[in-house]
């Protein structure tokens, strides 16, 4: 309903929850299970277990497949959040794409023959 003279604003949106986190949180845990966890057997399976030839290039290749995936579901969650844009202007987008770009882009690739 709306009174004489008034129009009708609508309500702040409520910001996007699932299973209890909100959508940084998701952005934050999705980030850092891929840093953190899946980064570290990244390393620790191409440096240490170079003996173990059968079974640490399965686990290298599974790990890195995933933290692609995660990396991505974690870059499309805060993307959507932002409205399908990249906001250059934040230091934490800054570094965050710069090291995406570093990780992904440079890094890895100089990497493929562990």
């Amino acid at each position: 309903t709306s009174q004489s003279g008034s129009h009708y604003v609508p309500p702040p949106p409520q910001p996007w929850k699932f299973l209890g986190l909100y959508v940084y949180g998701w952005h934050g845990l999705l980030m850092w299970i891929t840093w953190s966890v899946l980064g570290m057997v990244q390393l620790v399976s191409a440096r240490y277990f170079k003996h173990k030839y059968t079974w640490n290039k399965t686990l290298h290749i599974v790990s890195g497949s995933i933290l692609f995936c995660t990396l991505i579901g974690a870059f499309l969650v805060i993307f959507r959040k932002m409205n399908w844009t990249i906001k250059l202007e934040l230091l934490h987008t800054k570094l965050g794409n710069l090291t995406v770009l570093l990780g992904v882009g440079i890094i890895a690739p100089a990497c493929g023959n562990i």
